[in-house]
C-alpha cells in the first residue's frame, strides 16, 4: 500500500528529505489518502498537490541534520525559499543529548583549561602507559607495591562527550597519585636532557599542580548534572512530555553550581585545603598521597574551586535556552 517513490515536487523540494523518517511518515499519509483515508483533519491534503510542509511543524535531528552548513542539510531545505519549503516557522531542534553535548562545549570554550590541558594531558598519559606493555607493567608493579586501587586509565572520546568525560575524569583522579609517583620514578631514571626525561617531567608537573586537580573535581560535578539529564533523555521509558521538567531540573542544578560547590568537590575539599590528593585502597584512604604544587592558602581553596566551576557553568547557562 505504501508508495515510497522519491518525492518529486508538487509543493515538496526535490531531494530535501527523502531518506528521513518525517518524509516516510508523510508518504504514508499520502498513500492512505490515495485510498480515501484522511488521517489529518483540517490540513492541506497531502495527495495531489503535495502539502508536506503542512505536516512538518517541528523537526528534531540526531546530529547530522543540524550540523550541516547554512547552504545544505535538512534545516536549510525546510527554511529556504529558493530550493526548499521556504517555511522558516518550522522549528528545527537538535535532539536533547546532542544539545547537552553542545552546551558542554560552550562551557569548555569559556574554561579552556579543561580541553587544552586536562584532556591532552590525560590522553598523553594514557598513550604512555596503556599503549606500552613495558610502561604498563612498571605502573602495575607500583600499584601492587603501594596496595592502592587502580581504576584503569581511559582515553577521552568525543562521542557522547559529557558521559565520556565524566567517566574518564573520575577514573583518572583515582589513579592520579600513583601515576604521578611512577612519572617521577621514570624521570629520575631517564637520561639527562633526553626527550623522555622532558616528557616525564612535564606530565608529572602538570598533574601535580593544584589547578589541575581542582579543575578536575569541579568538572566532575558539572558533568554529573549534565550527564544525568543526557541519560534521562536517552531512556526508552522517557516521554517527550517529560522533557520540560528534565530541562528545568538541569537548569536549576547548574544555577546552584554558580554559587555553591558540588558534592564531589566538597568531598575533596578537606584534602585540597591540606594541599594533597589521596589514593584509595579498598574504598578507604591509603598511605599514598600526592603533595600538590602551587596550592593556595587553606582559606582560599574553596574560592579557587568555585572560580573554575562558575566560569564554566556561567557560559553553559548563557546559551542554555538556545541549546535546550
Amino acid at each position: 500500500m505504501l508508495d515510497n517513490t522519491p518525492i518529486d515536487g508538487k509543493g515538496t523540494p526535490s531531494g530535501a528529505a527523502e531518506a528521513g523518517g518525517c518524509a516516510l511518515f508523510d508518504k504514508l499519509l499520502e498513500s492512505l489518502e490515495a485510498i480515501g483515508i484522511r488521517m489529518v483533519s483540517g490540513s492541506t491534503s497531502l495527495y495531489g498537490d503535495g502539502g508536506m510542509s503542512e505536516q512538518v511543524r517541528c523537526s528534531a535531528f540526531d546530529n547530522e541534520g543540524c550540523y550541516h552548513g547554512e547552504g545544505s542539510g535538512l534545516v536549510h531545505y525546510l527554511h529556504d525559499a529558493n530550493d526548499g519549503f521556504g517555511d522558516d516557522t518550522i522549528i528545527c531542534l537538535r535532539d536533547p543529548p546532542h544539545s547537552i553535548d553542545l552546551a558542554k562545549d560552550d562551557g569548555q570554550d569559556a574554561f579552556a583549561y579543561a580541553p587544552d590541558i586536562i584532556h591532552k594531558t590525560v590522553n598523553d598519559i594514557y598513550s604512555l602507559f596503556v599503549r606500552s606493555p613495558k610502561q604498563f607493567r612498571g605502573l602495575c608493579r607500583l600499584i601492587d607495591n603501594e596496595l592502592v586501587d587502580y581504576s584503569a586509565l581511559k582515553q577521552f572520546k568525543e562521542l557522547r562527550f559529557v558521559k565520556s568525560e565524566l567517566e574518564e575524569l573520575k577514573s583518572f583522579l583515582v589513579d592520579l597519585p600513583v601515576v604521578a609517583k611512577r612519572l617521577n620514578e621514570l624521570k629520575t631514571a631517564a637520561v639527562a636532557l633526553s626527550d623522555e626525561k622532558e616528557r616525564y617531567s612535564r606530565l608529572a608537573r602538570i598533574i601535580s599542580n593544584f589547578k589541575f586537580v581542582s579543575a578536575v573535581v569541579t568538572q566532575i560535578d558539572i558533568d554529573t548534572a549534565l550527564a544525568a539529564a543526557s541519560v534521562k533523555t536517552q531512556s526508552d521509558s522517557a516521554l517527550s512530555i517529560g522533557l520540560p521538567s528534565i530541562v528545568d531540573d538541569l537548569k536549576s542544578k547548574l544555577k546552584k553550581l554558580t554559587t555553591t560547590l558540588g558534592p564531589f568537590a566538597l568531598s575533596h575539599l578537606a584534602d585540597l585545603k591540606k594541599g594533597i590528593v589521596r589514593a584509595q585502597a579498598g574504598g578507604s584512604s591509603a598511605a599514598l598521597s600526592l603533595r600538590l604544587n602551587n596550592s593556595p592558602a587553606a582559606g582560599q581553596v574553596k574560592a579557587c574551586l568555585l572560580s573554575h566551576q562558575k566560569q564554566d557553568v556561567t557560559a553553559v547557562l548563557d546559551s542554555f535556552d538556545d541549546r535546550l
